[in-house]
């Protein structure tokens, strides 16, 4: 007979289903236990720094979000490289991933064409590596 733990999963758990572009960085999340959104110009030092008064209401966090990734993309958006819908799309993606994923959420990662799927708990909170 197997031994079998059911595991305890809250109510109050989010479930997030995160994409791994393609399946290009499903070995590395799987390999080193992380997720990870693609790079930004945007730091998450300046992310956390928001005043208290403005993170204290969603929806007003959020265009703030949106304010600061217009700031720093204003150039890109300008010249035609980047869309003003692309910079929101990745103020919303960084807002999800900084400010609601919490510890204790669990992860979904498809793997290419989602034969595959990882599925974990967040561990730790936010933090920002550069990788060469």
């Amino acid at each position: 007979m197997a031994n079998i733990n059911i595991v305890y999963i809250p109510d109050n758990t989010n479930y997030w289903f995160m994409r791994s572009n393609g399946g290009e960085f499903y070995p590395d999340f799987k390999f080193n236990n992380f997720i990870a959104i693609d790079g930004n110009d945007v730091k998450l030092a300046e992310l956390k720094s928001i005043e208290n008064r403005i993170r204290e209401i969603p929806n007003l966090l959020k265009e703030k979000y949106k304010s600061i990734f217009k700031n720093v993309y204003d150039q890109q958006i300008l010249s035609g490289k980047l869309t003003s819908h692309a910079a929101t799309l990745r103020s919303s993606q960084t807002y999800m991933f900084v400010e609601e994923m919490k510890i204790g959420d669990i992860v979904i990662v498809p793997n290419t064409s989602s034969l595959h799927f990882l599925i974990g708990i967040i561990v730790s909170d936010t933090t920002e590596e550069t990788i060469q």
